[in-house]
């Protein structure tokens, strides 16, 4: 599953980062803030679920490891 960074910027320079589990949950807090204060912007970014490579890094070790056993 594809993850989200929800990127904050106020006027004055200030920024806030917020990892989304997904774009559609990123994309309503957006709006949210948005209707909260139209000042703010608001910025989603897609992310690589992190956990997907090292599984997939793991079941490599684990299949070299059992070829090994042979």
């Amino acid at each position: 599953m594809l993850k989200a960074l929800l990127i904050i910027t106020v006027m004055g320079g200030g920024e806030h980062y917020v990892n989304m589990p997904d774009m559609p949950t990123c994309l309503e807090a957006k709006e949210v803030i948005y209707n909260q204060d139209p000042s703010l912007y608001a910025l989603c970014i897609p992310q690589e679920d992190d956990t997907k490579k090292v599984s997939e890094m793991f079941e490599m070790f684990k299949s070299l490891v059992e070829k090994m056993k042979e």
